[in-house]
């Protein structure tokens, strides 16, 4: 009687995996993995507007055009499973590939903030030469006292 309660219990609790089952809707049609294609049609419309003149105003017609393109669409319905190691190895990319990312973001980050100082530096350096006055007056000014002083010292 507990021997039948048990076999009972074992046979309820027991089941087939999703993977079981998949492999076995392969092996029925092996057509189900291959990629689908779907073809569908996109329609779009486009509003133009040309300008003309009408006594001394501005008008605008405007002209609707539509536009079909057909898009394909290329996809799987069903994926094979993977295997235990299949899932080892993708995640040890996925780290591998998250550790590259997190290297590339510090060194961007440091690229950047070089760029930011470099660009204030140069800001500085362009702001102290604009605001430098250049004393070209003041040398022709004094070549023309000069110019005039000899001049009159000649005269004497």
């Amino acid at each position: 009687m507990v021997q039948i309660r048990l076999l009972f219990l074992a046979v309820i609790l027991s089941s087939c995996s999703s993977t079981f089952h998949l492999n076995k809707a392969i092996k029925k049609d092996p057509s189900i993995i291959n990629n689908r294609v779907v073809i569908d049609t996109l329609r779009v419309s486009k509003i133009d507007s040309i300008p003309y003149i009408f006594n001394d105003t501005i008008h605008y017609r405007l002209i609707e055009s539509i536009h079909d393109t057909i898009v394909e669409f290329q996809y799987k319905y069903i994926t094979a499973p993977i295997t235990r190691q299949q899932t080892r190895l993708n995640e040890k990319e996925d780290r591998l590939e998250l550790k590259y990312k997190f290297k590339l973001g510090k060194i961007m980050a440091k690229y950047e903030k070089q760029t930011k100082t470099i660009e204030a530096r140069l800001k500085k350096a362009i702001s102290r030469h604009e605001n430098k006055r250049s004393n070209w007056w003041l040398f022709l000014i004094l070549g023309l006292v000069l110019g005039i002083s000899t001049r009159f010292i000649k005269l004497f």
